[in-house]
C-alpha cells in the first residue's frame, strides 16, 4: 500500500551539449494519494499524476532483482535503495551503463 510517507524514485538518461549520456537520480516525497473509481493515483511536487499500480509493479521488479535497475520508469523507493542508486548513478556516470545484455549504453 503506497501513502504520502513514501518517495517515488526515478532515474533519467540525458545527454550533455558534447553528446554524452549522463544519469541524474531524483527522488519526490509523495504528496498525495487518491483512489477513483479505476485506479489510485499518486501525486507529488516533481512528477504527474501516476498510476498506483504500475508504481508497484516497477517496484517488485526492481525488488526481486538486486541487479536490475530501471531507467525512466517511476517506482516506489526508500532509504537503502536511494543511497544505493545514487552510488550506481555516479559510477554510470563515471564509467558508464551497459544494458541488460552487458552492452554499453550509447544512446538516449
Amino acid at each position: 500500500m503506497i501513502t504520502t510517507k513514501d518517495k517515488i524514485g526515478y532515474i533519467r538518461r540525458n545527454k550533455d551539449s558534447n553528446g554524452k549520456i549522463y544519469y541524474k537520480y531524483i527522488e519526490s516525497k509523495i504528496t498525495a494519494v487518491r483512489t477513483g473509481k479505476t485506479k489510485t493515483s499518486i501525486y507529488s511536487k516533481n512528477f504527474y499524476a501516476l498510476n498506483a499500480s504500475e508504481l508497484e509493479f516497477n517496484t517488485k521488479l526492481m525488488s526481486d532483482n538486486s541487479k536490475l535497475i530501471l531507467v525512466g520508469e517511476s517506482f516506489i523507493t526508500n532509504d537503502n535503495l536511494s543511497v544505493r542508486l545514487k552510488k550506481v548513478v555516479d559510477y554510470w556516470n563515471e564509467h558508464g551503463a551497459e544494458d541488460i545484455f552487458g552492452d554499453k549504453v550509447d544512446e538516449v
